[in-house]
């Protein structure tokens, strides 16, 4: 089954007010649709420690990074036609999004084949599963780029960018085309 998706990088700056700022990757977002059906997945890091390392609003903001985003979504493509273009679904997220959370970028639209098995619900959990794992692959490659390009530590006491554990990220997906829960994705 062909299933065209579109993905956006989202990403974290603790303070908007320096020019030098680093904006840290911390969400990677894909929008795909196969057939009559929409999907949404999310792979999020989260921070260590936030409580230590964050106010608590911030804190509580990261660490409920996937949640925060699946609602930015949903507002977004509840104002939006039905049928709507992937890619309005994510400059529309790019809109609301604009403070210390932000879209960073958004990839071209591209297109995977998957196999999917016969029955309705099968063929959705088999491309909901394919698009977390490509959105889980994607975010780990932006958090290597990002540490390859990271410039070297301040020399002065200049609060450095936050850490975020390197592991899993958290996964979410559920489809934009029904009522259908929110489920935690399998890998």
């Amino acid at each position: 089954m062909k299933v065209t998706h579109q993905s956006a990088s989202i990403s974290f700056c603790m303070d908007l007010t320096d020019p030098e700022a680093v904006s840290t990757p911390i969400a990677h977002l894909l929008v795909a649709s196969a057939e009559q059906d929409r999907f949404a997945v999310i792979a999020a890091l989260t921070p260590k420690n936030p409580k230590a390392t964050f106010d608590p609003i911030t804190a509580d903001v990261l660490s409920e990074a996937t949640t925060l985003i699946r609602d930015h979504v949903d507002r977004v493509l509840a104002g939006l036609a039905p049928g709507a273009s992937l890619e309005l679904i994510l400059t529309g997220l790019h809109s609301t999004l604009r403070n210390s959370l932000h879209v960073a970028n958004i990839r071209d639209v591209e297109v995977a084949e998957v196999r999917a098995p016969a029955g309705q619900l099968e063929a959705e959990e088999a491309i909901m599963d394919e698009l977390t794992r490509m959105a889980v692959e994607r975010m780990h490659q932006e958090v290597k780029a990002f540490i390859a390009s990271a410039p070297p530590p301040p020399k002065t006491n200049v609060r450095a960018a936050p850490k975020f554990t390197e592991g899993v990220p958290s996964r979410l997906a559920w489809p934009l085309s029904s009522a259908s829960p929110v489920r935690e994705a399998r890998l």
